[in-house]
């Protein structure tokens, strides 16, 4: 959660492409902003760039990404 109070949630994606065809797991990143319900896809890749992402944080104009594999990324919000 940001100092705004918004909250950031990463994940895996197309669990069942991996588990039956072997493909990667991609990642996802939303946004729900304080006060609200509604969650905003800030980030969707399908295992090319990112795999497997966990965790995420906003970190000033940037939103840092992890994965159980030990893997990190920054991305810079536009």
């Amino acid at each position: 959660m940001n100092k705004n109070g918004d909250m950031y949630i990463g994940g895996g994606t197309n669990m069942g492409g991996h588990v039956f065809h072997g493909k990667p797991i991609g990642s996802e990143i939303y946004k729900i902003p304080a006060g609200s319900y509604e969650a905003e896809q800030i980030y969707y890749d399908d295992g090319t760039e990112f795999r497997q992402c966990s965790i995420a944080v906003e970190w000033e104009s940037h939103i840092l990404m992890g994965s159980p594999g030990a893997d990190f990324m920054i991305c810079t919000r536009k």
